[in-house]
C-alpha cells in the first residue's frame, strides 16, 4: 500500500492515530488528514477507504497546502524578512520528500 492519507480515529473519547499507520503525522492539511505509511505485507485489516497517495497525488496535496499557507524558505536568517518557496521549489521538495519517505519505509 505504501504512502496513504489518513484521519485520526475516535477511541474512548480521544483522538488516536490508527494502529495500522506506521510512519505517521506528516503534512496535516485543513481537512485534518495526514500523510503516513501502511505496510504491504501485513496480517491485519486496513480499511479499503484509505486513500493511497501516488507521487503525483502527494505533490498536488503539498501544492494545495502551499496555496493555503505558503511554505517558507528554510533557513530563515535572523533579521532577514521571511521568504516563501515558489511552486517549482515546492514541487521539487515534495518529489524529494516522497522518494525519501518511500525509501525509508520500504526496507
Amino acid at each position: 500500500m505504501a504512502v496513504v492519507e489518513y484521519m485520526m480515529q475516535l477511541q474512548d473519547g480521544k483522538l488516536v492515530i490508527p494502529e495500522y499507520i506506521k510512519d505517521r503525522g506528516h503534512w496535516k492539511n485543513s481537512a485534518n488528514t495526514y500523510v503516513g505509511w501502511v505496510d504491504d505485507n501485513r496480517e491485519y485489516y486496513v480499511p479499503d477507504s484509505l486513500v493511497k497517495l501516488t507521487k503525483t497525488k502527494f505533490k498536488n496535496r503539498i501544492l494545495a497546502l502551499h496555496q493555503e499557507e505558503p511554505i517558507p524558505n528554510i533557513p530563515v536568517e535572523v533579521g532577514v524578512e521571511e521568504t516563501f518557496m515558489s511552486n517549482t521549489d515546492v514541487t521539487a521538495m515534495a518529489d524529494a520528500w516522497y522518494d525519501e519517505f518511500v525509501a525509508k519505509n520500504s526496507n
